[in-house]
């Protein structure tokens, strides 16, 4: 591989124009052995070069946003797009108002309001139609906080998206922390409506070598500079968006308690208890929990948590099935949970957590 590689360079940096000219040499020569790598020069050359009919990442973030914005009903409206205004897409959507939430001030500019999106609390909130970021979240040390703040920040139906790396090169600004898949925004928006989660791939096999501030290599070291192959050329973005739909909320919040209910049924009848048995003590206990933002059991100071009534648990434990309910990979998970709750001592909960306790002592003794 030398004879295509720039004599004059000392990181061996790939020379297209002479790999074209030795793919060339190679044509004419069929018969010797190195012709067979033309195919593999042919591929290497084509695969690296944008495709008839594909669009670059900036252009592809652009019309996904366009499309989300579409699918949600704006047609105007107010943007805060997290990081500053340079290089925004601000001027793509002449239509809307756009703020910029940045760890920096910029003089003279009113619309650029400093936040730490991990901690917004001086924001007011239900403020914003859309939250919008590209290439931010990776560098967010606590996405979880962001989160929060975000869903605080967005006005009933507004949504987020977000278009950040699933595969690329380490690069500090000033850290790098995560990778991101169309799952794990999810998980970040349990509660909001899906709107678009993907991933972008039609600039997987770009050459990428950073820029001069940012090399490759900058922050990876010496094994990951530009060799013979180029640079980076594993390129993957993810696209998520999500609507803050209340009533969509309110429908996975109840999904998520039927799983639960699934669940520790199925871990108290499998423990030896009878249907009807299990069905006390879940109903009893439940009353004293609640479900946090992100769907997961905790304590409640309420006088009444979660309410599923005891026939109601036994129904929904015989027909999960029907109701395409099957037992979870958190079914032991949420049981340690629930059982650690039940065991915590609060006024509130002494009752329910010695009725609880002498009816798992009698049945599961």
């Amino acid at each position: 591989m030398k004879d295509l590689m720039s004599e004059d360079s000392s990181m061996g940096i790939f020379d297209r124009a002479m790999l074209r000219q030795s793919l060339t040499d190679l044509k004419t020569r069929p018969d010797t052995p190195s012709a067979q790598m033309i195919p593999w020069l042919e591929e290497l050359l084509t695969s690296e070069r944008r495709q008839p009919g594909n669009i670059g990442t900036r252009e592809a973030v652009v019309a996904a946003f366009r499309q989300c914005l579409a699918d949600a009903g704006f047609s105007h409206g107010r943007i805060a797009e997290i990081g500053g205004p340079f290089n925004s897409v601000a001027a793509e959507f002449p239509e809307f108002t756009f703020e910029w939430l940045s760890l920096y001030p910029v003089e003279g500019r009113d619309d650029v309001r400093v936040c730490n999106i991990c901690d917004a609390r001086h924001l007011e909130g239900q403020q914003y139609d859309a939250i919008f970021s590209v290439s931010v979240m990776e560098h967010v040390a606590e996405p979880w906080q962001a989160a929060h703040h975000m869903s605080r920040l967005l006005k009933p139906g507004g949504i987020v998206f977000h278009a950040a790396p699933f595969s690329y090169f380490y690069h500090g600004a000033p850290a790098d922390y995560w990778r991101y898949t169309p799952d794990a925004f999810e998980a970040l928006f349990p509660t909001f409506k899906p709107l678009m989660g993907r991933f972008h791939g039609q600039a997987r096999r770009r050459d990428n070598r950073g820029s001069e501030t940012n090399p490759v290599a900058g922050d990876g070291g010496a094994d990951f500079a530009v060799d013979a192959f180029g640079g980076w050329r594993e390129n993957w973005t993810t696209f998520y968006c999500g609507q803050n739909c209340p009533d969509w909320a309110k429908e996975r919040r109840q999904a998520e308690i039927e799983q639960i209910t699934v669940d520790l049924m199925r871990q108290y009848i499998v423990r030896g208890a009878k249907p009807h048995e299990a069905a006390q003590i879940v109903s009893h206990g439940l009353r004293r929990t609640d479900l946090s933002q992100s769907l997961k059991l905790r304590h409640t100071t309420r006088r009444r948590g979660i309410y599923v009534k005891p026939s109601a648990c036994v129904s929904l434990y015989k027909e999960r099935d029907a109701r395409g309910i099957s037992v979870s990979s958190n079914t032991y998970a949420n049981m340690e949970t629930f059982e650690m709750l039940l065991n915590t001592p609060t006024p509130r909960r002494n009752v329910v957590r010695k009725l609880c306790s002498k009816l798992a002592k009698r049945i599961l003794r």
